[in-house]
């Protein structure tokens, strides 16, 4: 073992509240091969999940979840049988529309005696050890509540999606723009039960008992692309992620939103430059990361979308994985990049509709030769 001190089995017994880590580990992966026996930091990637839950010392079982061999021969070689699970899954769970929830019950069935699970996915490689003794553990004893959650303060999460129709994009909720910290899977743990029921089925609502982890940049840091992992291995060096201080400027017709370190007047002139009609919307638009409960999201909007028939679209084809992988396509509008007309985008109106010429893609500022990168890198 790499330094890891693993708790025996008669420590594991004293918790006071029974958990489990639960690792699910495929040995395929569409967007990067493997990802999760490749070497970070000179261990293989799901090797930094099951040291963080030994290293907490609050779990009464760890457990790695994997249809592989050669996973299971990984793991075996490294962690001894009483310190880390391992629990093949049948084929049905190991396909790429297979549902963690499943995965999950078909990990609680064979544990009864668990009364909380943490799903620990192992493409989160910076968990701090320290966070999950000190400020998740304490409540979880109390039984004073039911989910911990984690969320991205620096990231967000908004109303402000939008789906390309075949003419133009077009929001995908009628709320107007929302800003809020984004969720993410750095940390969860949730009531056993919970595994068993639809969400409209649980006894509380989503917000009630619930425990929100502010997470940093480097814990939130979520490999699943092979630039992912690039910056992960810089991390590993000794590198921290910046994220620039955002700042505004105002002339008589828009307000523009950069990060440090561009000229604002440079930035509009480009966009202008590139064929957009100054007095229209302009969306400067990047992939959206669908959120954890996204799934949701869609149903909730299926009632009350500007485009009824195109949502109910969209929530009939949805893959009941809750892969990201597997969602249609979407959008988010840009919060380093932005160009709100005063008159208009500050009177509250919600444009339903843009049309393609208003729209500029983020990855493509890159081509011009004023562009900074939104974050920095920092050397610890």
């Amino acid at each position: 073992m790499r330094g890891i001190t693993i708790p025996t089995f008669t420590e594991k017994r004293k918790q006071t509240v029974k958990l489990a880590a639960l690792i699910p580990a495929r040995i395929s992966s569409k967007r990067l091969p493997k990802k999760n026996i490749k070497s970070l930091g000179g261990k293989p990637l799901l090797f930094w999940s099951i040291d963080a839950a030994l290293k907490s010392s609050i779990f009464h079982a760890i457990c790695v979840t994997t249809e592989s061999e050669e996973i299971s021969a990984l793991v075996r070689k490294e962690y001894p049988r009483f310190a880390v699970d391992i629990l093949l899954r049948p084929p049905e769970l190991a396909t790429d529309t297979a549902s963690l929830n499943d995965v999950c019950v078909h990990f609680l069935d064979k544990y009864p005696e668990i009364e909380i699970l943490s799903l620990m996915m192992p493409t989160y490689p910076f968990r701090r050890v320290e966070r999950i003794k000190n400020e998740i553990a304490p409540f979880l004893y109390s039984r004073q509540i039911d989910r911990v959650v984690s969320v991205l303060p620096e990231s967000y999460s908004t109303f402000d999606y939008w789906i390309y129709d075949g003419h133009g994009y077009q929001r995908m909720f009628k709320h107007v723009p929302l800003w809020c910290g984004a969720g993410n899977a750095a940390y969860i743990f949730q009531r056993r039960d919970y595994f068993y029921l639809s969400p409209q089925e649980w006894p509380y609502l989503l917000g009630e008992r619930t425990l929100r982890i502010q997470t940093n940049a480097e814990e939130s840091v979520d490999i699943d692309t092979l630039e992912d992992f690039e910056k992960a291995e810089k991390i590993c060096k000794g590198y921290r992620l910046k994220w620039k201080m955002l700042k505004v400027y105002r002339d008589s017709t828009h307000e523009v939103i950069t990060p440090e370190g561009v000229d604002p007047k440079s930035f509009k002139k480009y966009i202008i430059d590139r064929g957009v009609d100054s007095n229209l919307p302009i969306l400067i638009l990047k992939p959206a990361f669908p959120l954890f409960s996204f799934l949701r999201w869609y149903e909730c909007n299926s009632s009350r979308s500007y485009n009824a028939s195109l949502t109910n679209e969209i929530v009939a084809k949805l893959p009941k994985s809750g892969n990201s992988q597997d969602f249609p396509e979407h959008y988010i509008h840009s919060k380093s990049y932005r160009m709100l007309r005063i008159q208009n985008d500050f009177e509250g109106i919600v444009e339903k509709f843009v049309p393609k010429k208003q729209v500029v893609f983020l990855k493509d500022l890159a081509e011009w030769t004023d562009y900074v990168e939104p974050y920095s890198w920092v050397c610890r």
